[in-house]
């Protein structure tokens, strides 16, 4: 199986430049997804983020995410022109992602290795504020990762949406996002409402 990964990455790296928006999107996100332990991971990913600086402005709000998320897994820095022209994409679209999108889009923020306060992260903030009770305990351990990781002060409001939230589902938390959910409540020095916690 690693054989016709390796091809077609290669494959797709020799014909990055013709790739749309939406193919961009759909190979970083294969590519991560699959190429782990492969060879050609790395040449692939710098073929397709030369060819995303291209065509960022034509991303939709889920490629903006699927993007953000492949160079996130892939762990690069936020310093490259792509992530840049990602994260001022994002700031566009931010209204219009999923709140499953919204959670991966600043998950993806953290494991860039981005810090502090930014217009991305106060809309990100409010707009899951604003769709908490559409969050699954997934979408709200990763978020609140990413909001410890970037060092962020998040409003109040916000802490209590998702602990309110989180009181409904959290039957569907599993160890690793429930662990991960408390670092970050500890991590941020948190205080929540006692009765939404009981």
């Amino acid at each position: 199986t690693l054989h016709i990964i390796d091809v077609l990455c290669t494959r797709a790296m020799l014909l990055a430049g013709e790739l749309t928006a939406q193919g961009v999107a759909n190979s970083l996100w294969a590519v991560v997804k699959l190429g782990r332990g492969t060879k050609m991971e790395g040449r692939v990913l710098y073929a397709l983020s030369e060819r995303g600086v291209e065509i960022v402005p034509e991303l939709s709000p889920q490629g903006v995410c699927n993007c953000l998320w492949a160079l996130g897994s892939a762990e690069l820095r936020a310093e490259t022109p792509f992530v840049s022209a990602l994260i001022l994409r994002a700031e566009s679209v931010v209204a219009d992602l999923k709140p499953m999108e919204l959670s991966m889009t600043f998950w993806a923020l953290g494991k860039l290795g981005l810090e502090g306060e930014s217009r991305l992260t106060e809309a990100l903030c409010r707009h899951l504020q604003n769709r908490a009770p559409s969050l699954s305990a997934q979408a709200i351990a990763n978020s609140l990762w990413a909001v410890a990781t970037m060092q962020l002060t998040p409003p109040p409001s916000l802490l209590d949406a998702l602990a309110r939230r989180s009181e409904q589902v959290a039957s569907h938390y599993t160890a690793q996002g429930a662990s991960i959910a408390l670092w970050a409540l500890a991590s941020c020095n948190a205080t929540v409402d006692h009765h939404v916690i009981q």
